[in-house]
């Protein structure tokens, strides 16, 4: 192994790019790379500095086959890069959660504020539930503003670039390629990872707010990628529900969810059908809050049991809100 390439394997051990090592060396990056392609090789101030930044003697860099036995050997090697149609899919994975909820949120608001216009009769209250819908379709519009203009910048972490990963045995370092030049270089140690993503065809893993994508249909039998779950933290891993904890979680979320549209339908049927006063049929909308409430309670008795279950504790919370500020909105406004 030539001196270049034993600098080479040592610097991306060390997570380090060829500009990286350069600052650390105070040379540029078309030095470290001429070292590492064996065009030139340091001098004896360089080789002192090399020992120093990578951790290794002297020896090892110059020395014959018997320095090779401390350049450590990947487990596995993967090159990686993906085309626009995978970065769309992987995009639509990271983030259709956040906008999902957001989207729903803003949508429940508009419905509420449709089916309150319909049966109110004061035209002051009918502008202020016009300004809430209108409130409402703004929100919906600027998430899929949001949505949109953040895609190009995810885009261009991966486009036209190669992701190559070398595995050892408790980290990974990846290489990022771009115009046959290498232009970054990172080093994750396994027990760092702070999440990982499933998607059908990818592994998406998370560490700083940075995300480290791997092709499940190239990954070797029994990859160390495949273990890979989250960070370790003092907080233990959610236990499994039970069939019918997980059965009554169900019911709970579709619940709440529903119990919203059920009410205003109660709330308008009482007002167009029966003719009760406005005031008296806010009183329907409290009628379906024990379901929410149920929802969300459930929630916090299943973590005190080491479940989890935060889609109940959403749905309850959200859908409460609205069911209890929508019913005292119509208390109070036609005085």
């Amino acid at each position: 192994m030539s001196i270049g390439e034993k600098i080479q394997n040592y610097r991306k051990a060390a997570g380090l790019s060829q500009e990286e090592l350069g600052q650390k060396l105070f040379v540029s990056r078309q030095t470290v790379s001429q070292w590492e392609s064996d065009k030139t090789v340091p001098t004896v101030d360089n080789l002192a500095l090399l020992k120093k930044v990578l951790g290794v003697s002297v020896d090892a860099l110059l020395g014959d086959a018997d320095g090779d036995n401390n350049v450590p050997e990947p487990r596995e090697h993967y090159i990686f890069s993906f085309d626009d149609n995978e970065i769309k899919q992987i995009y639509k994975q990271v983030n259709r959660k956040t906008f999902a909820r957001m989207i729903i949120l803003s949508a429940l608001l508009i419905f509420s504020v449709i089916l309150s216009a319909l049966s109110v009769k004061n035209q002051s209250a009918v502008y202020v539930l016009v300004f809430a819908g209108f409130a409402g379709v703004v929100g919906i519009i600027k998430n899929i503003i949001i949505y949109k203009k953040r895609r190009p910048p995810f885009t261009k972490l991966f486009a036209g670039k190669t992701f190559v990963y070398n595995v050892y045995d408790t980290y990974f370092t990846q290489a990022v390629i771009q115009n046959d030049e290498e232009i970054k270089t990172n080093k994750i140690y396994f027990n760092l990872i702070e999440n990982r993503i499933d998607t059908e065809e990818q592994i998406l893993l998370i560490y700083l707010s940075e995300i480290f994508i791997i092709k499940k249909n190239e990954l070797t039998e029994y990859s160390a990628f495949e273990n890979i779950i989250r960070k370790e933290t003092t907080t233990s891993y959610p236990k499994k529900m039970t069939k019918k904890q997980h059965l009554l979680s169900v019911l709970l979320f579709v619940s709440s969810i529903v119990s919203f549209f059920a009410a205003y339908i109660v709330f308008i049927l009482t007002i167009a059908v029966i003719h009760m006063p406005v005031q008296n049929a806010a009183f329907t909308l409290f009628a379906f809050l024990p379901v929410p409430v149920s929802s969300a309670v459930y929630s916090i008795y299943l973590k005190k049991r080491g479940c989890s279950s935060k889609k109940n504790m959403i749905a309850g919370v959200i859908v409460g809100v609205l069911l209890l500020f929508s019913g005292l909105a119509w208390l109070f406004m036609q005085y």
